[in-house]
Protein backbone atom coordinates (compact mmCIF):
# COMPACT_ATOMS: atom_id res chain seq x y z
CA UNK A 1 0.00 0.00 0.00
CA UNK A 2 1.58 3.26 -1.09
CA UNK A 3 0.72 5.21 2.08
CA UNK A 4 2.36 2.73 4.42
CA UNK A 5 -0.92 2.30 6.30
CA UNK A 6 -2.45 -1.13 6.88
CA UNK A 7 -5.16 -2.17 4.42
CA UNK A 8 -8.08 -4.36 5.51
CA UNK A 9 -10.22 -6.22 3.04
CA UNK A 10 -13.28 -8.30 3.90
CA UNK A 11 -14.08 -11.27 1.70
CA UNK A 12 -16.80 -13.87 1.86
CA UNK A 13 -15.81 -17.37 2.86
CA UNK A 14 -17.77 -20.38 1.80
CA UNK A 15 -21.52 -20.58 1.23
CA UNK A 16 -22.18 -20.63 4.98
CA UNK A 17 -22.10 -16.82 5.23
CA UNK A 18 -18.67 -16.62 6.81
CA UNK A 19 -16.58 -13.49 6.26
CA UNK A 20 -12.83 -13.23 6.63
CA UNK A 21 -10.89 -10.01 7.00
CA UNK A 22 -7.36 -9.85 5.72
CA UNK A 23 -5.20 -7.01 6.99
CA UNK A 24 -2.05 -6.29 5.02
CA UNK A 25 0.55 -4.23 6.86
CA UNK A 26 3.60 -2.97 4.96
CA UNK A 27 6.89 -3.45 6.80
CA UNK A 28 10.12 -1.66 6.06
CA UNK A 29 13.43 -2.87 7.38
CA UNK A 30 16.96 -2.18 6.34
CA UNK A 31 16.80 -1.70 2.61
CA UNK A 32 13.91 -4.05 2.03
CA UNK A 33 10.18 -4.22 2.28
CA UNK A 34 7.73 -6.94 3.22
CA UNK A 35 4.05 -7.33 3.88
CA UNK A 36 2.59 -8.94 6.96
CA UNK A 37 -0.83 -10.53 6.38
CA UNK A 38 -3.26 -11.30 9.21
CA UNK A 39 -6.45 -13.18 8.46
CA UNK A 40 -9.28 -13.35 10.99
CA UNK A 41 -12.81 -14.69 11.03
CA UNK A 42 -15.08 -11.63 11.19
CA UNK A 43 -18.29 -13.56 10.50
CA UNK A 44 -19.90 -12.76 13.85
CA UNK A 45 -19.26 -9.04 13.56
CA UNK A 46 -20.54 -8.89 9.98
CA UNK A 47 -23.61 -10.93 10.90
CA UNK A 48 -24.31 -8.66 13.90
CA UNK A 49 -24.02 -5.51 11.72
CA UNK A 50 -26.36 -7.01 9.12
CA UNK A 51 -28.88 -7.97 11.82
CA UNK A 52 -28.66 -4.46 13.26
CA UNK A 53 -29.31 -2.92 9.83
CA UNK A 54 -32.33 -5.20 9.39
CA UNK A 55 -33.67 -4.33 12.87
CA UNK A 56 -33.19 -0.61 12.17
CA UNK A 57 -35.06 -0.96 8.88
CA UNK A 58 -37.95 -2.79 10.60
CA UNK A 59 -38.07 -0.12 13.33
CA UNK A 60 -38.17 2.69 10.75
CA UNK A 61 -40.89 0.92 8.78
CA UNK A 62 -43.02 0.49 11.92
CA UNK A 63 -42.20 4.00 13.14
CA UNK A 64 -43.42 5.55 9.89
CA UNK A 65 -46.38 3.18 9.40
CA UNK A 66 -48.37 4.03 12.53
CA UNK A 67 -51.03 6.68 12.07
CA UNK A 68 -50.62 8.06 15.57
CA UNK A 69 -48.05 10.73 16.19
CA UNK A 70 -44.92 9.55 17.95
CA UNK A 71 -41.87 11.41 19.14
CA UNK A 72 -38.93 11.02 21.45
CA UNK A 73 -37.93 14.09 23.41
CA UNK A 74 -34.80 14.68 25.46
CA UNK A 75 -34.75 17.08 28.36
CA UNK A 76 -32.12 19.77 28.57
CA UNK A 77 -31.31 22.42 31.11
CA UNK A 78 -32.99 25.48 29.68
CA UNK A 79 -33.38 29.16 30.41
CA UNK A 80 -35.65 28.43 33.37
CA UNK A 81 -33.41 25.96 35.17
CA UNK A 82 -32.60 22.26 35.11
CA UNK A 83 -34.89 20.15 32.91
CA UNK A 84 -36.90 23.20 31.86
CA UNK A 85 -36.80 22.56 28.11
CA UNK A 86 -36.60 19.64 25.73
CA UNK A 87 -35.57 18.94 22.17
CA UNK A 88 -37.34 16.61 19.74
CA UNK A 89 -34.91 13.81 18.81
CA UNK A 90 -37.21 11.75 16.58
CA UNK A 91 -40.69 12.06 15.16
CA UNK A 92 -42.69 10.04 12.69
CA UNK A 93 -44.56 11.53 9.74
CA UNK A 94 -47.85 11.27 11.66
CA UNK A 95 -46.47 13.84 14.12
CA UNK A 96 -47.13 16.62 11.62
CA UNK A 97 -50.51 15.17 10.60
CA UNK A 98 -51.72 15.06 14.22
CA UNK A 99 -50.23 18.33 15.49
CA UNK A 100 -49.99 20.55 12.44
CA UNK A 101 -46.35 21.27 13.29
CA UNK A 102 -43.87 20.32 10.53
CA UNK A 103 -40.15 19.62 10.75
CA UNK A 104 -40.07 19.10 14.50
CA UNK A 105 -36.85 17.10 14.81
CA UNK A 106 -34.10 19.21 16.36
CA UNK A 107 -36.48 21.89 17.61
CA UNK A 108 -36.78 22.90 21.24
CA UNK A 109 -40.16 23.10 22.96
CA UNK A 110 -39.84 26.85 23.48
CA UNK A 111 -39.26 27.38 19.73
CA UNK A 112 -42.67 25.87 18.99
CA UNK A 113 -45.11 27.13 21.59
CA UNK A 114 -45.50 30.20 23.77
CA UNK A 115 -43.82 30.49 27.14
CA UNK A 116 -46.88 29.66 29.28
CA UNK A 117 -47.77 26.65 27.13
CA UNK A 118 -44.15 25.48 27.13
CA UNK A 119 -44.07 25.46 30.92
CA UNK A 120 -47.18 23.27 31.03
CA UNK A 121 -45.83 20.68 28.58
CA UNK A 122 -42.41 20.66 30.26
CA UNK A 123 -44.01 20.11 33.70
CA UNK A 124 -46.03 17.11 32.49
CA UNK A 125 -43.17 15.36 30.73
CA UNK A 126 -40.59 16.27 33.41
CA UNK A 127 -42.82 14.47 35.92
CA UNK A 128 -42.83 11.37 33.67
CA UNK A 129 -39.04 11.59 33.42
CA UNK A 130 -38.34 12.05 37.12
CA UNK A 131 -40.91 9.59 38.52
CA UNK A 132 -40.77 6.96 35.79
CA UNK A 133 -44.58 6.76 35.90
CA UNK A 134 -46.27 6.50 32.50
CA UNK A 135 -49.33 8.67 31.96
CA UNK A 136 -52.33 9.01 29.64
CA UNK A 137 -54.05 12.37 29.30
CA UNK A 138 -55.85 14.78 27.00
CA UNK A 139 -54.67 18.30 26.38
CA UNK A 140 -55.09 21.09 23.89
CA UNK A 141 -52.05 22.07 21.89
CA UNK A 142 -52.82 25.78 22.01
CA UNK A 143 -50.21 26.62 19.35
CA UNK A 144 -52.33 24.86 16.71
CA UNK A 145 -55.74 24.63 18.44
CA UNK A 146 -55.76 20.85 18.27
CA UNK A 147 -56.87 18.57 21.08
CA UNK A 148 -54.65 15.57 21.61
CA UNK A 149 -55.01 12.28 23.44
CA UNK A 150 -51.52 11.39 24.66
CA UNK A 151 -49.54 8.66 26.36
CA UNK A 152 -46.03 9.32 27.65
CA UNK A 153 -43.41 7.08 29.18
CA UNK A 154 -39.78 7.36 30.21
CA UNK A 155 -37.12 5.71 28.10
CA UNK A 156 -34.67 3.81 30.26
CA UNK A 157 -32.13 4.36 31.62
CA UNK A 158 -33.37 7.52 33.29
CA UNK A 159 -30.04 9.31 32.83
CA UNK A 160 -30.80 9.45 29.07
CA UNK A 161 -33.36 12.13 30.04
CA UNK A 162 -35.71 10.91 27.31
CA UNK A 163 -39.48 10.54 27.15
CA UNK A 164 -41.49 8.90 24.37
CA UNK A 165 -44.88 10.35 23.48
CA UNK A 166 -47.62 8.63 21.46
CA UNK A 167 -50.67 10.71 20.56
CA UNK A 168 -53.58 11.30 18.23
CA UNK A 169 -55.65 14.29 17.20
CA UNK A 170 -59.08 14.15 18.88
CA UNK A 171 -60.19 17.66 17.89
CA UNK A 172 -63.23 16.44 15.90
CA UNK A 173 -64.42 14.33 18.85
CA UNK A 174 -63.99 17.23 21.27
CA UNK A 175 -65.98 19.55 19.00
CA UNK A 176 -68.84 17.04 18.70
CA UNK A 177 -68.87 16.57 22.49
CA UNK A 178 -69.16 20.33 22.93
CA UNK A 179 -72.38 20.48 20.87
Amino acid sequence: HATGEPLTVARPGSQDGSVYETTLTPLRFGGGQAVMAMIRDASGEHRARAERREADARYKLLFDAIDEGFCIIEFIDGPHGPLSDYVHLQANSAYTINTGIPNIVGKHLREIVGEAEANGWADIYRDVLTTGASIRFERELEATGRHLELAAFRIEPANKRQVAVLFKDITARKRSEAL
